[in-house]
């Protein structure tokens, strides 16, 4: 996803912690509790023209904060041959615009008895690790993250919330152009780039490429350090005024075409039930 200056605006952090401040205040609390939307976002994934698994997101979104969870689930033959869920959940503030997350939770299952837990908790913009299971020490102390790199960071979900608001958008870059993101082990970027976009601006051709900033083995290719292709995204403004959502990403792997399709998107005040939109053809 490329090399960008533009990530976490300056003076954000300060922001954040105001705008803790200001949900602390019972009257600022309920105001925002009353204008938050509900999004539900879900996509199908398939590989190879098989698919392969499903991911959606449910948010409470507001003026000043943000509540999310977001399941990965397998299907169909992936399901049999490597069974996986990962269930996540993340919390924080929304300060001019960008993504400031508070906590984050992600609870993996896999084949047989792999599991994973990891719980994490901002301060003043400094990550923290609160929990592993299984124990992330042994890695880190191998591959540190400097906490220089690890500050005005996100977690993987937040992540997806810092695209879709735009947080690290503008007039030049519209898709967007770098989300930084740390995950309590690794640190990597997620650099975007405008490759095409309609008259009206409503539609975008996106380009993203997966970096590698700490963390990370530099030896024996592994799990940990399976490549993320680039990928292609198209978004699009048409669902929601104030939000960019990915509508297909493409990514070319060895087995095939990998591609995710927007399934499902709804938007309403919090508490109202609405259908859901399916995109258009």
């Amino acid at each position: 996803m490329w090399t960008s200056s533009q990530t976490i605006r300056p003076g954000a952090l300060g922001a954040f912690l105001a705008a803790l401040g200001a949900l602390a205040q019972p009257a600022a609390a309920a105001e925002e509790k009353a204008a938050r939307e509900e999004v539900r976002i879900a996509y199908s994934i398939h590989l190879g023209g098989f698919e392969v698994g499903e991911v959606a997101m449910d948010a409470l979104v507001g003026p000043a904060s943000y509540e999310a969870r977001s399941t990965l689930e397998t299907r169909g033959l992936a399901d049999a041959l490597f069974k996986s869920h990962y269930d996540t959940q993340a919390q924080g503030a929304i300060v001019e615009g960008v993504v400031a997350p508070a906590t984050y939770g992600s609870d993996f299952r896999g084949a047989g008895s792999k599991t994973q837990k990891v719980r994490m908790s901002w301060q003043a913009g400094r990550p923290r690790l609160d929990l592993a299971e299984p124990s992330y020490d042994k890695a880190r102390a191998k591959r540190p993250v400097s906490e220089e790199l690890q500050r005005a960071t996100v977690d993987p979900l937040s992540a997806m919330l810092f695209v879709i608001l735009g947080s690290s958008a503008s007039a030049d870059a519209p898709c967007g152009a770098t989300v930084p993101i740390y995950d309590g082990k690794r640190r990597y970027n997620l650099n975007f780039r405008l490759e095409e976009e309609s008259e009206d601006g409503a539609s975008l051709g996106c380009a993203m490429e997966y970096q590698r900033v700490a963390g990370f083995k530099t030896k024996n290719r592994d799990d940990d350090e399976f490549p993320v292709p680039p990928l292609r995204i198209a978004m699009s403004r048409a669902h929601h005024a104030r939000m960019l959502v990915p509508e297909r990403i493409e990514a070319d792997t060895p087995i095939g075409v990998a591609t995710l399709v927007l399934t499902r998107f709804s938007a309403s005040p919090a508490g109202a039930r609405t259908a859901d939109v399916a995109p258009g053809p």
